[in-house]
């Protein structure tokens, strides 16, 4: 209770509940990363998380833009949220299980992975030092 901002009477008054939208609500992304190592688990009984689809516009605040959770937006349209989706989906399922051991190996994508980031409207390019 001592390391918690809110106190032992927030931790006393929703302590063996599960509060899970509730903590969504009142903390930032940043927050919830920092502290991720402190999570327990699932509580007993409590139902699977759901599964979710590739490139899904989370629901968590601050996570997102807000004209992609639904408030009004003069410069975002269904035209951002759609193209947001689809690189979202194509990182998860191509770029995600293998960048890090390409990262270290100092690999460039392969042809086949650079295809399919041109099928899918995207350009792969190198950043910063040496050749590209």
């Amino acid at each position: 209770a001592q390391v918690h901002p809110g106190g032992a009477q927030i931790l006393e008054e929703y302590g063996g509940k599960d509060v899970t939208v509730d903590f969504y609500e009142m903390h930032r992304k940043d927050v919830l990363t920092k502290y991720a190592k402190l999570k327990v688990g699932r509580m007993e009984g409590a139902p699977a998380p759901a599964a979710h689809a590739p490139g899904e516009i989370t629901a968590i605040p601050f996570a997102e833009l807000p004209a992609f959770q639904g408030q009004n937006s003069p410069y975002y349209n269904e035209s951002h949220r759609r193209l947001a989706q689809a690189v979202r989906a194509f990182v998860q399922t191509e770029l995600e299980p293998i960048a890090e051991a390409a990262d270290l190996a100092g690999e460039y994508p392969e042809l086949e992975l650079r295809q399919k980031l041109g099928a899918a409207g995207l350009l792969a390019i190198g950043m910063g030092p040496g050749p590209h």
